[in-house]
């Protein structure tokens, strides 16, 4: 009989790559975006190397706590949504649709906006024939972006609506492997040993004056809400059960390193230059360091590292300063695809929670091929368009930023009750290592969002969005 077991499941097919690191891929793509890279690079301009070790330390917390997610509902068959409902009650479950709507709107414009001034970079319109330009960006120069937004949420669109998963989750490795491939890649080219090794020697890891960027660079790094999505990634790939840990377990393990190396990547090519040099080259008036550098400031001082500070011919220089401005604009995009895709889930789910449907019907209203799904699809595209036609209202932005830092405390708490009870998740409940990894999750987010509001207060200042 054990031979005949053994015979069986030595035909069984090997599980592909896909199948193994799909969801962590497009959990990696859609986790990092702009706001990773503006906070990086202003992390690595003002502080140099000091914090490179924050974006790593993120992700291991970021891992902790999608790990809890996604061990919830390996044991229990059911979403860390749907737990909410039937475990805390339908409080938990109103409280987080009225914290979603909030968040939803600013952040799709922000990511449509950022998407289409990173694609007008990459793309500027002199470089487009005339009778192309003179038709889609009539408005000129200045609102050729928002040209661009427009057309790439419409891409997304579409691409979701007539697209399955599968393609989904094959766009989005190939966007992961574009931008930190590059990212990764110009980070070493540019990295500055013998700044590295002064930096280890002097110290310090900690500036006294740090703490602003700090908290916000491990905020961006990752996602917030965007961790929800695995959920329903894991589902559309099948895992369903303990047995499937294990994989889960390295599929978010490589998500979070390349994350983490992301942010590292970022700050190291920042970082190379002094202050008022990466000032100079973004174009920030003296004395303004502390306004948070946008996408096009970044791409302006790594592309010159990258053409004048490689000790390799101009033109291959210029080539890979051009494949860094493709692999950002892969960056937002990505980030605004996996939006786009993943919070119709989150609606659809939590409408089935509201409305007490079966447990048979409520997994249909979550297909991406069903009327309830295309209908918020639909909705969340058009909704934010006005804030893009107006170019995203600084003030919204800066409220969203303590808006989504409300979100990681609550999860970090919600997974300390719900995987320590062994009558919900059995023996896939909390171990004292992962306790303790969510307890300073929940301290070091807590303290971002006591930090940030304070700021606030005592300033007048509203603190830097961490994307």
């Amino acid at each position: 009989m054990n031979d005949i077991s053994s015979l069986e499941m030595s035909r069984q097919p090997r599980p592909s790559l896909l199948m193994m690191f799909g969801p962590g891929l497009a959990m990696a793509a859609a986790g990092v975006g702009a706001g990773d890279v503006t906070m990086a690079s202003l992390g690595g301009a003002r502080f140099g190397l000091a914090l490179v070790w924050a974006p790593l330390v993120a992700a291991v917390l970021k891992f902790a706590l999608n790990e809890g997610l996604a061990r919830y509902q390996l044991a229990t068959g059911e979403t860390l949504l749907e737990g909410w409902g039937r475990r805390l009650g339908p409080i938990a479950s109103i409280g987080f649709l009225i914290y979603l709507v909030i968040w939803t709107i600013p952040v799709f414009a922000a990511l449509a906006s950022t998407s289409g001034v990173a694609m007008d970079l990459l793309v500027p319109i002199g470089g487009l024939h005339p009778a192309l330009s003179g038709t889609l960006f009539a408005g000129g120069p200045d609102r050729a972006d928002v040209a661009w937004s427009m057309m790439l949420v419409a891409a997304c669109f579409m691409l979701i609506w007539w697209g399955r998963y599968a393609l989904f989750e094959r766009v989005m490795a190939t966007m992961t492997v574009v931008m930190f491939g590059v990212v990764l890649v110009s980070g070493l080219a540019l990295f500055p040993m013998d700044r590295w090794q002064m930096q280890w020697s002097t110290g310090p890891w900690w500036p006294a004056d740090a703490d602003g960027i700090l908290l916000a660079i491990m905020g961006g790094t990752g996602s917030t809400v965007g961790v929800m999505a695995y959920s329903y990634w894991m589902r559309e790939r099948g895992r369903q059960g303990p047995s499937w840990l294990v994989i889960t377990r390295m599929d978010l393990g490589l998500c979070y390193l390349l994350s983490g190396l992301f942010g590292v990547s970022i700050m190291l090519l920042a970082g190379g230059v002094s202050t008022e040099e990466f000032n100079r080259l973004a174009g920030i008036p003296e004395g303004a360091i502390k306004v948070q550098p946008r996408i096009p400031q970044v791409f302006e001082v790594v592309a010159h590292r990258l053409q004048t500070e490689l000790p390799i011919d101009p033109a291959l220089g210029t080539v890979l300063s051009n494949l860094f401005k493709g692999a950002l604009t892969a960056t937002v995009l990505s980030s605004l695809l996996g939006m786009m895709q993943s919070i119709p889930y989150l609606y659809s789910d939590l409408l089935g929670i509201l409305a007490k449907w079966s447990d048979e019907d409520r997994p249909d209203a979550a297909d991406p091929r069903g009327r309830v799904y295309r209908s918020f699809l639909i909705l969340l595209t058009l909704l934010p368009i006005p804030m893009v036609l107006l170019k995203t209202p600084t003030f919204i932005l800066m409220v969203y930023a303590i808006w989504g830092s409300l979100f990681i405390p609550f999860l970090a708490a919600t997974l300390l009750v719900l995987n320590n009870r062994v009558e919900w998740v059995g023996k896939l409940r909390n171990r004292w290592g992962s306790n303790i990894v969510l307890i300073i999750a929940l301290g070091v987010f807590g303290w971002a969002l006591i930090s940030g509001v304070w700021e606030w207060i005592a300033t007048g200042k509203p603190p830097l969005p961490s994307g």
